[in-house]
């Protein structure tokens, strides 16, 4: 009688032991599962971010190109750089503007180099 007490006691406190277990591990991966979406999250914004940099610092490239081009085409004497709103505009002004703007704005290729660089 005494020795199956202390067996029943035993085996009472191995399953409340290996319960314990089970729910710490079960703990463990619901941890390991919000780590793993907040490092999802992070690298989510962390590619937005880079991104929206990329185009900023593009965009800027770009304004500053136009702004060159049109300065240079001001200067030249074009009136629709220097007033794109213009009403009185002829052919002619439409066709000398087309081959500056043209002229002034490399065209991209997929080597990466403009046409006529190598």
């Amino acid at each position: 009688m005494f020795g199956s007490r202390k067996t029943a006691e035993f085996a009472r406190a191995q399953s409340a032991l290996a319960a314990q277990q089970v729910a710490l591990i079960e703990a463990q991966n619901r941890q390991l599962d919000i780590f793993s979406k907040f490092l999802e999250t992070l690298a989510d914004l962390t590619t937005k971010r880079a991104a929206s940099l990329m185009a900023i610092r593009s965009n800027k490239v770009r304004v500053a190109k136009k702004q060159a081009a049109r300065a240079g085409a001001a200067r030249d004497g074009c009136g629709l750089c220097s007033d794109p709103f213009r009403k009185d505009v002829t052919v002619e002004m439409i066709s000398q503007h087309r081959t500056h703007e043209t002229a002034s704005v490399p065209e991209p290729s997929l080597n990466g180099f403009s046409k006529g660089e190598t």
